[in-house]
């Protein structure tokens, strides 16, 4: 049933309830760890948090962080690195301490529509192949179940999540991976549009047919009205202190709403960019009981009581005539009101803001993963750790053998990779003879009759040139996998572990995206 009073504080209680249930810190490793939201998403579930490690590059959060814990006695943040610190392509993944969870929210400004959109072009691209890496790494420590990364939904249907993808499921078999486009919209009034990559270790889903869905309005009992955002004391602004271009754009928007109004279009409450022109083609429209998306540069959001414009009151008489206030943007995206009081600056905090990923969003992503592996006995009271052994039985036969081609494969050089053949189960009647100085494997039946075939290396060629003439028999070799089993060495096992994104060497020779 839905709420009729649901606010952050409440969706949030409800959304993070295994992180209550658990009894203790989650063990979570956060690149671009930002205002927060693991943090914030504790606070509202009424949880324990501790920062196991976390990274962001961020200065501004330096104040930020510290003025959090000496003014509002926050707790758990002491092991952030942050600034100059906090550079993710400068750690050493083997330097991480082993966790249960990862919560990513990598640079979106790559892909995203306000950005340059200069895909992994673009220097900031990198992060998320690093955020990639880490989770590989990561997953072979034995201890991590489930990982969340937020990102633009303009990365969907790109070559580049292909690869990520391609990546993570050939590198860490033994997770099953997913991708979700979400709106926050369906749950806060802010329409942002995100793109999720999660994955369950899968033990975790023993008799399930895949990841469970995210959690829903129905989940939550509801969704947040844009008035438990709003400050009910703010005071109407006089339409005399905007800018002649904003008085006019203002009146048009008023045009507007009370069209809307007599149409039966209009919500209760409108909010307008107002230094868009409405009256142009690609003039700004209005969005009613909710906002656009925030962004870290405005433009400034002017909110109106559709009461108020329909009984056509003056403004001075109106509950909402107004910029919408930097408190309540951070409310918007699910953090407290004294928010941009941390920063050193305004533009710091609302460049913060911006960028922040709703901890309810990231709610609705993990916790549904978390609790799946409460439920099977994975997350329990102690962090649980299992062999590289072990993680390989959970490995499906067709990943398992996507990721031994590739180990196999990232010893040899490019020009020196050799077809890949499983043993067969009887015996077949195959001749073999190894030629001395051949690079390249052939296998071909034993021949009943002496074929009119002759196979020779052409100088400076590594292929097989074939001409008709009836004299000697094929020079053959086999490679197969020892005994027809999955099994790996050590150093195998690291060339996957460690292995580098395949695209990325081809994107710094040619610089394309």
């Amino acid at each position: 049933m839905a709420d009729d009073h649901l606010d952050t504080e409440i969706a949030g209680y409800r959304a993070g309830r295994v992180l209550r249930v658990l009894g203790r810190p989650l063990r979570v490793t956060e690149p671009c760890v930002g205002l927060g939201g693991l943090r914030r998403l504790c606070e509202l579930s009424g949880s324990q948090y501790l920062s196991t490690q976390g990274f962001d590059t961020e200065a501004s959060l330096l104040p930020y962080y510290n003025n959090l814990q000496r003014f509002c006695g926050a707790s758990g943040v002491q092991a952030l690195r942050l600034g100059t610190d906090g550079d993710v392509e400068k750690v050493n993944p083997e330097s991480l301490l082993p966790v249960e969870a990862i919560v990513a929210g990598p640079p979106c400004q790559p892909w995203a529509g306000t950005g340059q959109q200069q895909g992994t072009a673009d220097a900031r691209a990198s992060v998320m192949d690093v955020c990639i890496g880490w989770i590989i790494a990561q997953a072979w420590q034995g201890q991590l179940l489930a990982f969340a990364v937020e990102n633009s939904p303009r990365l969907r249907g790109t070559p580049y999540l292909r690869e990520l993808l391609q990546r993570l499921r050939a590198c860490i078999p033994m997770f099953a991976v997913s991708v979700e486009v979400h709106d926050l919209c369906q749950l806060c009034p802010q329409h942002r549009e995100r793109l999720w990559i999660r994955g369950l270790r899968r033990d975790c889903l023993r008799g399930l047919p895949g990841l469970p869905p995210p959690l829903s309005m129905k989940d939550l009992g509801g969704k947040v009205p844009l008035e438990t955002v709003l400050d009910s004391r703010a005071l109407p602004a006089d339409p005399g202190s905007l800018s002649p271009n904003m008085q006019c754009n203002l009146a048009a928007y008023l045009t507007r709403v009370q069209g809307d109004i007599e149409n039966g279009k209009a919500g209760e409450i409108a909010v307008i960019e107002l230094d868009r022109n409405p009256l142009k083609d690609f003039g700004g429209g209005i969005v009613y009981d909710g906002t656009p998306p925030l962004r870290t540069k405005g433009p400034k959001l002017w909110l109106l009581l559709t009461q108020d414009v329909k009984e056509k009151r003056p403004w001075q008489e109106h509950s909402l005539h107004r910029y919408m206030l930097q408190e309540e943007k951070a409310m918007l995206q699910g953090h407290e009101p004294r928010t941009p009081w941390l920063f050193s600056s305004q533009t710091q905090a609302e460049k913060a803001i911006g960028n922040a990923y709703h901890p309810l969003h990231l709610g609705i992503m993990l916790c549904p993963l978390l609790e799946i592996a409460f439920l099977q006995g994975k997350l329990k009271s102690e962090p649980q750790t299992i062999t590289q052994e072990e993680l390989w039985q959970l490995t499906p036969p067709p990943e398992a053998a996507l990721a031994a081609q590739l180990s196999e494969g990232d010893e040899m050089d490019e020009d020196e990779q050799a077809a890949v053949h499983p043993e067969p189960t009887m015996p077949l009647p195959i001749k073999v003879k190894v030629e001395p100085g051949c690079k390249t494997w052939a296998v071909h039946p034993e021949p009943t009759m002496p074929l009119p075939i002759k196979v020779k290396v052409e100088p400076e060629c590594k292929t097989w040139a074939v001409h008709p003439e009836p004299t000697m028999p094929l020079p053959i070799k086999v490679e197969t996998w020892a005994s027809g089993r999955l099994k790996m060495e050590r150093s195998k096992r690291d060339s996957v572990v460690n292995l580098a994104s395949p695209q990325r060497r081809v994107r710094r020779k040619r610089g394309d995206c």
